[in-house]
């Protein structure tokens, strides 16, 4: 209008279009063609997926417990360590919160557990007298108690006292 001509539209700048082929019959054809080619592509099922389970889980006495849920910030993974009762193929029975519970092995990692020799269970002296070595360190030894910056008390054992920093 500004200049007394028609507008050019931007595909009128590179000269004539094209004409287009109102013919559709060779298009149809190619068409039906390339889809007779096309074949399904095999999929591979993983339908057996191998579970990995400790070596150490078979000989273990107590055995943690993956915890399979949604778990909130900073939480462990696993739950336990809980005494191992029984082993089958597939499952183990565990003593959870004094009840027997059937655990599938994928969820169990074993526990190695330190046995100190304070412990009764565990302690039996060779000699009278490596048992009145054990009584006499306890007696003479007895633990001590720190209250830390927050406010928590903790016990060490005497032997460790010399070489603590006071909170």
């Amino acid at each position: 209008m500004v200049y007394g001509t028609t507008i050019k539209l931007p595909g009128e700048f590179l000269g004539q279009p094209a004409p287009i082929s109102r013919d559709i019959e060779p298009f149809v054809t190619n068409l039906q063609e390339t889809m007779r080619k096309l074949k399904p592509v095999p999929v591979d099922h993983k339908s057996h997926q191998s579970v990995f389970v400790h070596k150490d889980l078979s000989t273990s006495t107590h055995a943690f417990v993956r915890i399979d849920r949604v778990k909130k910030p900073l939480e462990p993974a696993y739950d336990g360590p809980f005494k191992i009762l029984a082993r089958q193929e597939k499952f183990f029975t565990l003593l959870i919160k004094q009840k027997e519970v059937n655990i599938s092995l994928d969820r169990l990692k074993p526990a190695f557990l330190l046995t100190l020799p304070e412990d009764p269970e565990v302690r039996a002296p060779a000699t009278p007298d490596s048992a009145d070595r054990v009584t006499s360190h306890k007696a003479s030894n007895p633990p001590t108690q720190r209250q830390t910056r927050s406010g928590r008390v903790v016990k060490f054992p005497s032997r460790f006292v010399a070489h603590t920093k006071t909170f």
